[in-house]
This record gives structure tokens, sequence and C-alpha cells, in this order.
């Protein structure tokens, strides 16, 4: 089974077989459709390890700030998300937009010192990260993408009650570049399905692609509709989460 999250507003796809581009993005969007409500994107959220024997997995983007963030801000948000996941404690944290300073004030804290493995341990400007429980003996792999962004995909490798589970985190490219996408995606998908002795898996992060519109809302089919996952991907499973935290 392979499973797919996105924190953003967006579902997910897989592309196996390479398309027309130009093509599937020549229908022009109804100016007139609505865009949803905060109660129609609202999902509720339920700790899984309440109900059912599994494991938990945490995907963030925490943002790596723009030019109207003063560095003592940004600072002091990177110190209360790290305080947050502390607080949670899930197995598995798969972040994105990492920058040198957030990564440092993570290192540094004591709940992941004593709890957690990390994915890497330097970043030049951001990037993906992984952290997994020790007691899940995760090994890390980087696939690099092609990107001009400094995209790539980290796997981890995990034990889960003595089964290995895969979980890959990754941010693909943003703005106006669903071809990239698609390209990045297909890589992920084959760098998942290698672990052969892992019958699931996961892909989490930041998508760049979202449910109701595409990033030129004049474009249509929705980006995250004209892949067709159910002819490649039939166990597909996506969620969607909502999450908006003000500082």
């Amino acid at each position: 089974m392979t499973k797919l999250m996105d924190e953003k507003k967006g579902g997910s796809g897989i592309l196996e077989e390479e398309e027309d581009v130009n093509e599937v993005y020549t229908e022009r969007m109804s100016t007139n459709e609505s865009e949803p409500t905060d109660q129609e994107l609202a999902i509720e959220v339920k700790d899984v390890r309440t109900n059912v024997k599994g494991f938990s997995v945490l995907t963030w983007n925490v943002w790596f700030g723009d030019m109207h963030e003063s560095s003592e801000a940004f600072e002091r948000r990177c110190q209360l998300i790290v305080e947050s996941l502390g607080t949670t404690s899930p197995d598995i944290i798969a972040l994105q937009e990492v920058t040198p300073t957030c990564l440092s004030i993570l290192l540094e804290s004591e709940w992941l010192k004593t709890g957690y493995d990390v994915s890497r341990r330097s970043i030049n400007t951001y990037g993906v990260l992984i952290l997994t429980r020790k007691e899940l003996k995760a090994s890390f792999t980087t696939i690099q993408l092609p990107t001009k962004m400094g995209r790539d995909l980290h796997i981890a490798k995990c034990n889960i009650g003595g089964r290995w589970v895969v979980v890959g985190c990754v941010h693909l490219e943003s703005l106006n570049n669903p071809a990239k996408r698609k390209q990045q995606l297909r890589i992920c998908k084959t760098s998942l399905d290698r672990f052969s002795e892992c019958k699931d898996s996961i892909l989490v992060g930041d998508f760049n692609f979202c449910s109701y519109r595409n990033y030129n809302p004049e474009i249509t089919p929705l980006e995250n509709k004209s892949f067709p996952t159910t002819k490649h991907y039939p166990s597909l499973i996506t969620i969607s989460l909502v999450s908006i935290t003000h500082y």
C-alpha cells in the first residue's frame, strides 16, 4: 500500500507515463467557480495511537520566513516550533523549509538528542528533514531531484514492531512548474518502490498543488486531478490536512 499526505489543501497524484503537458493544461477554468469555505476545508484530526495499534507521522512546512519578519521574530518562531514538536512527540517527523537557524535549534533540543535520529545535520539555504524515534532504528537515504530550487527527497526506512515501513519527505517544485512536479513525483514513487522489503510506504510533504485551484487559475484541469492515480496506484490513499498556526 502506498499513501500520500499533504499538509496543504492539495490532494496528490503519481504519474507513471509521460504525458504531453501542453495538451493536459489547455482548457480554461470558469471564472465563476467559487473557493471553498473554511468549514468545507476543515477536517477532524485524531491521534491514531489512541484508537489503533500503529504509528504517528507529523508533516509540517515550518516556513523559511520573508523580508517582513525580523531575525529575532524568526528565531523565536523556530524555537516555538521546536517546542511544539517536542511536546507532540510523534514517531516520525517530516519537515519542509527547514533553514540553518531552525536546524540548529532543533539539533540543540534535548528531546531530539535523547529520543530521535535525523536525516541530515547541515542545510545550505532550506530543505526537508526527517526525524525518527531511535527505537525505530531508521536508516536514511537522500535522492537528488531534477530542480532549480534545491529540492531533494529524504527517505527513512523504519522498523515498526518488526515490520519495515519506508517514509519519504519531499518539497516539490513551486510556482508554475506542473511538469517538473510530475517528474519529481515519478522519481519519488520509483525511489520508494526500490525498498521491496517494505510492504507499506508513505510520502508526505509540501506538494505545491491545491485541491481547488492551480497556480495559474486560468489553466485547467486541476493539477492534482490530471495525474492518473487510480490506473497506476490502485491502493493509493490521499489525505489532505489543513493546519494554520499563528505566533
